[in-house]
């Protein structure tokens, strides 16, 4: 159900979960919960797997009380929630921020109330300035009926791989296959992307199954480090040094601030794509040792996230540094806007 009126943050229980969308939006909430005695575990998408096992495992075994987390809780996770309290009810989704969409809001909401833990759950927006805007986003996305299924996507064949020609024309070719209406391509980019870079550099010295398969391996595109690690990763490969493909040495800082953090978030994928690439390529490797090794980022991780400090979290104006509401809507404190709307309108 829908919570009638807003929630107050400083009147949170066991068994929420407070929604925010972004990482340092999550790190700050969590340690404004923090001062107020709350004991808080973080969810967000890149906090590494092992991470966030410890953290869910904590908010299971009552080590914790509250959940803050991203709309990454809503992907697969299954927590002993009672309510969800939306904190914010818009997303950055990679080019402008936006309102969230009613089946996004449906499906962080559902883990409110799960069978077998609750009677029933809760949903609602914490009580601020912004609370009418955001309270119709919800009630919106509840009022709607449930949509249907509209399309299916069909994953790129991989036995076209085994083609004479070139993968990214094979994949072109594809892409002009007509289907039924309901069926529609899978999203080819990246693999269209790296095909282009594999056989523009190696050119005749590579076939297209190989192509396939190196293109094939799974990790953040959008990261340049992780894109320069496949890189080298395939070139070592196709120079016959497949046993120079060496695990990410761990060189990071630990200085307990959002950008080791970030650092070691980066690594533990570092980790991620040499276990993938080495197990697409044949490899072995001492998994003993990657084990520990990925072990240790976690515990650098949570104690990072525990012991994050207070004074680079809270928000501040961007002017004059003064400290800012947590859920403030603006990046400039009012005497400063102030400030600001004087000297532009008289010089």
């Amino acid at each position: 159900k829908v919570a009638s009126n807003g929630i107050d943050l400083n009147k949170l229980e066991r068994g929420d979960a407070v929604i925010v969308f972004s990482r340092r939006k999550v790190l700050e909430m969590a340690q404004y919960l923090r001062e107020k005695g709350k004991k808080v575990s973080v969810i967000y998408g890149a906090l590494p797997y092992e991470s966030r096992r410890k953290q869910v495992q904590d908010y299971i075994e009552g080590n914790t009380d509250i959940v803050v987390s991203t709309d990454a809780i809503g992907m697969g996770l299954n927590l002993p929630i009672k309510r969800v309290v939306y904190a914010e009810t818009s997303k950055f989704d990679g080019i402008t921020a936006r309102e969230l969409h009613p089946d996004e809001v449906l499906q962080i909401s559902g883990r409110a109330g799960r069978y077998g833990m609750f009677d029933e759950g809760t949903t609602g927006i914490a009580r601020n300035n912004l609370y009418e805007t955001r309270n119709k986003t919800i009630t919106r996305a509840f009022s709607r009926p449930l949509p249907s299924i509209d399309v299916v996507r069909v994953s790129f064949p991989e036995f076209l791989a085994y083609s004479s020609k070139k993968l990214s024309d094979t994949i072109k070719t594809w892409c002009q296959v007509k289907y039924p209406d309901i069926f529609i391509h899978q999203d080819v980019e990246v693999l269209l992307k790296r095909a282009k870079y594999l056989e523009r550099k190696y050119k005749k010295e590579i076939s297209p199954n190989t192509v396939f398969i190196l293109s094939s391996v799974m990790f953040d595109e959008n990261n340049e480090q992780l894109n320069e690690t496949w890189e080298r990763y395939c070139d070592l490969y196709m120079r016959g040094l497949k046993e120079k493909v060496y695990m990410p040495a761990n060189n990071v800082k630990k200085d307990y601030t959002l950008e080791s953090l970030t650092e070691y978030e980066t690594l533990c994928k570092k980790y991620d794509l040499f276990y993938s690439f080495c197990k697409t390529i044949g490899k072995e490797i001492d998994m003993e040792k990657l084990r520990k090794s990925k072990r240790i980022i976690t515990e650098n991780i949570n104690e990072i996230i525990r012991t994050q400090n207070a004074e680079k979290l809270k928000k501040r104006c961007k002017y004059c540094g003064k400290k800012l509401p947590l859920n403030y809507k603006y990046s400039m404190c009012q005497d400063c806007y102030e400030d600001y709307s004087y000297r532009r309108w008289y010089y």
